[in-house]
């Protein structure tokens, strides 16, 4: 594998961690995301981001999120993908990227003052355009 995603974790909220994904190639850094998860509730299903620690990550496409990535091995979870999203409640404990952090903010979501991602679809083309292998390891910490 010659690509290396690294994701760090800077922000835990009530409601969400915030956090960094950098791409590496061959050891190179290659692209830079930012991210956000859900809070630890203690890996629980659906409502927790996975344990840090040392994944596969694998290509993936569904109807509902077009090209995306899937990670492997996570202990008790399945179907835990990098996918787009901009808030908390776009993910089930998934990883959504996005190209900044902002309060977003819409006419149907007044803006709070919590940061979200933003350019997340932007960010997952990317991803895709970089990521060129089939496979490739992730390590959260």
């Amino acid at each position: 594998m010659n690509f290396k995603l690294v994701l760090i974790r800077d922000e835990h909220l009530k409601d969400r961690t915030l956090g960094r994904l950098i791409v590496f190639r061959e050891g190179i850094k290659y692209g830079n995301f930012y991210t956000l998860e859900l809070p630890w509730r203690d890996n629980a299903k659906n409502i927790s981001r996975i344990p840090e620690g040392v994944y596969k990550v694998r290509k993936r496409y569904s109807q509902r999120f077009g090209n995306h990535f899937e990670v492997l091995g996570v202990p008790d979870r399945t179907l835990i993908l990098i996918h787009k999203g901009n808030f908390p409640e776009d993910t089930d404990g998934c990883i959504l990227p996005g190209l900044s952090l902002v309060d977003i903010g819409t006419k149907s979501r007044p803006g709070d003052g919590i940061k979200e991602v933003a350019y997340s679809g932007v960010a997952m083309k990317e991803l895709n355009r970089l990521i060129t292998e089939e496979e490739a390891e992730i390590i959260i910490c």
